[in-house]
């Protein structure tokens, strides 16, 4: 039997978890259900949606599909189809009991309850899954573009007004296309619109990430310390989102190659909308965790905990 102490300490020593507030764990430890399964007894099944998801207190499990690929041996405070429950994913992963198993199980819908009643949580989630995701894009080989291939922008050559500033938040791949009017409508009244020379300097490496740059037209040469690693941005691309998540510095130097509008989106204006529209919250969270699952995919190695912390 695992007391409330011992689930509360185990909880908070989770990456995904580890910058919550001490009195925010008791929340997360009282909903968690003990569960246990015997060696060779599945967890889950493929072609299954995961309904929960697993953090192990003893014993091993092999995890395949989905955030762990071709397979990933998980053991004492990793979880077990975090990113799946997170990313709604119908395909499912397969996971079976290496040996006895005693792990905690949180179902999804009392997860996301959980989170919606604080939002602190789902901040440190978000923080954790913009980590995980930046050590991948740290490894971006030089001479890449970057550049959505949905959702490519279509701006008149003026300031947007407010319908266009929503249209464009809404636009296909967005993380946003399906909030609603009201929580868009608050995020584009607090964007605001800027506009460089080539030849400007947006930020350098090591400087305070606070916002995100929406490119709008031109492009944006990137170099990272020490010129390892240069890379272009083009429009459509939101750069600096993902270090203004994880509050991480700026991880490369950003120039203009051409003149160059953006919209500039606060990153504490975000949150404080978050905060108030959790269904935006939890279509950002699922946004996200795809793209953890999609990224690793294409680095072709094995995303371990965040699931519960660490993906590559």
């Amino acid at each position: 039997m695992i007391g409330p102490m011992e689930r509360a300490l185990f909880l908070r020593a989770l990456q995904p978890l580890g910058g919550l507030a001490q009195q925010d764990v008791p929340v997360l430890a009282e909903h968690a259900r003990e569960r246990t399964f015997r060696a060779g007894e599945a967890l889950y099944r493929d072609g299954l949606r995961p309904r929960s998801f697993q953090i192990i207190v003893e014993g091993s499990v092999h995890a395949r599909g989905g955030e762990y690929l071709d397979g990933a041996d998980l053991g004492s405070r990793d979880s077990v189809a975090f990113l799946s429950i997170l990313a709604a994913r119908d395909e499912g992963i397969n996971a079976v009991a290496k040996e006895d198993v005693v792990a905690l199980e949180f179902e999804d819908e009392v997860f996301y309850d959980i989170l919606e009643d604080n939002f602190e949580i789902a901040n440190t989630i978000i923080r954790q899954l913009a980590g995980a995701t930046l050590r991948v894009r740290r490894q971006v080989p030089s001479g890449s573009y970057f550049a959505p291939d949905e959702g490519k922008l279509d701006v008149p050559d003026r300031p947007l007004n407010l319908v266009e500033r929503i249209l464009m938040l809404r636009r296909p791949g967005s993380p946003f296309m399906n909030a609603s009017l009201d929580a868009i409508t608050q995020i584009a009244r607090t964007i605001r619109q800027v506009s460089y020379p080539a030849g400007h300097t947006i930020w350098k490496t090591g400087d305070r990430s606070d916002a995100a740059y929406i490119i709008l037209s031109g492009t944006v040469a990137c170099t990272t310390q020490w010129g390892l690693s240069r890379f272009r941005a083009g429009p459509g691309y939101p750069l600096g989102n993902l270090e203004r998540f994880s509050r991480d510095p700026r991880w490369y130097t950003a120039i203009t190659e051409t003149p160059c509008r953006c919209v500039v989106n606060e990153t504490e204006a975000l949150l404080d909308v978050f905060e108030d529209n959790f269904d935006m919250t939890l279509g950002f969270l699922r946004a996200m965790a795809r793209r953890v699952i999609s990224i690793s995919e294409e680095a072709g190695s094995v995303a371990r905990p965040v699931a519960a912390g660490s993906t590559t």
